[in-house]
């Protein structure tokens, strides 16, 4: 038991470290964490590709995101399965297609400038809080339309109140016996309250969206991009090279976009911004020699893909891989695959191209903790353990 809890604890401070650690030996292994229980650990690419390509609904991901992270609501399109997740999905696709798209990439620009300009100069400062609070805003511009700043701070305050790490254990079922002060009654509250002040501050949306469905898209679109941010500002401090080109391009310059595009796959591949991509088999399969029971959960860590000997030394910062060519699915998947790909792709790379663009412009960079910080567990995101603390400096005008 102790043993057990010893381990779930190093996933959680290093969640990356931890899972190469099981993958040097063995194509698939079991991990435990502290909410998720036992995991089946998908160390191969080859086994990766085959669970993420499955097209005959033989893995279920619904029921497996709530195994890994319970505060998610029931019913919404990160927890939904089958036909229901389909059309779920196909209801929700014109967010990142349509007019609202538009609209939101025309606002991101001057979303940006608003944020950059209360970083302060030549002092640490822990960027990761303020790219919440800008992903945030720009999630919210996207599903709920324009707000003004004292609606989109009580949405704030409240979602995070809804993902409070009580929360977590509502998959604890014997902690059920505690009624009303058990962790599933506590997010249930914690989710009426985000309702009631997302009927207070918003209007309905055009799609019809309930509660519970706008509290996931806020908290998918906030972590996540923010989380790949961060490393992106990390990685540039530490390549100052690849910061200098990217600020002195102009934004007319053929080749910036392409440059600008391949430091992104590049930052992505090695930091991904979740640790898990996670799939619960319908009925009992055979993986690595290995029969897994039906509902069990299984986990492919995007790290380790991007990460593996499929690179030429893939533990290094090499943007140039990318120029010129796309990166090739089966051993790139910080957006996930198949019919589960994160929907949300599309304003991630548009938040990531726009901010880097913005950032590099504006400011050298330097990191303030040393030459990479640590990797760890919020949620199910791996963020920079100091909260990625940089130092900023005005970059010499041109």
């Amino acid at each position: 038991m102790l043993s057990t809890l010893r381990a779930a604890v190093a996933f959680e401070r290093r969640p990356v470290h931890t899972v190469t650690l099981g993958a040097s030996r063995a194509e698939l292994f079991q991990l435990h964490a502290l909410v998720a229980g036992r995991i089946h650990v998908v160390a191969s690419q080859r086994l990766a590709t085959d669970i993420l390509q499955n097209g005959r609904d033989l893995y279920l991901t619904g029921r497996a995101n709530r195994r890994m992270l319970p505060v998610l609501p029931e019913n919404t399109l990160l927890t939904l399965d089958g036909e229901h997740h389909r059309q779920r999905r196909r209801q929700l696709a014109q967010l990142f297609s349509g007019e609202r798209f538009t609209q939101t990439a025309a606002a991101l620009a001057k979303l940006i400038a608003t944020e950059l300009d209360t970083w302060p100069i030549g002092q640490p400062i822990a960027v990761l809080p303020r790219l919440r609070a800008l992903t945030f805003r720009v999630a919210v511009r996207l599903v709920l339309g324009p707000q003004d700043e004292r609606a989109v701070r009580s949405l704030e305050r409240q979602l995070a109140a809804a993902v409070r790490p009580y929360g977590l254990l509502a998959g604890y079922e014997r902690l059920s016996a505690l009624g009303p002060l058990a962790p599933e009654a506590f997010a249930a509250r914690q989710r009426a309250r985000f309702a009631q002040c997302l009927g207070d501050v918003a209007e309905a949306s055009i799609l019809e969206m309930s509660a519970d469905e706008v509290l996931a898209l806020l908290l998918a679109g906030r972590d996540t991009t923010a989380s790949a941010l961060a490393w992106a500002l990390l990685e540039l401090a530490r390549h100052p090279q690849v910061a200098d080109e990217l600020g002195a391009q102009p934004s007319d310059d053929p080749g910036h976009a392409g440059w600008l595009d391949a430091v992104i796959h590049e930052v992505l591949r090695l930091h991904p911004p979740l640790i898990d991509i996670v799939r619960s088999p319908v009925e009992p399969v055979t993986l690595a020699g290995q029969t897994l029971g039906a509902g069990e959960l299984l986990m492919i860590c995007p790290a380790l893909i991007g990460r593996s000997d499929s690179y030429a030394s893939p533990q290094l910062f090499m943007p140039h891989r990318f120029l010129g060519q796309h990166p090739d699915p089966r051993n790139w998947v910080p957006f996930g695959g198949g019919s589960r790909r994160c929907i949300g792709a599309p304003l991630a790379m548009l938040e990531l191209r726009e901010v880097l663009k913005a950032v590099t412009r504006r400011f050298t960079l330097s990191a303030a903790r040393g030459p990479i910080e640590a990797e760890r567990l919020y949620g199910t995101a791996v963020v920079p353990a100091a909260g990625a603390a940089l130092r900023l400096h005005p970059r010499a005008a041109r």
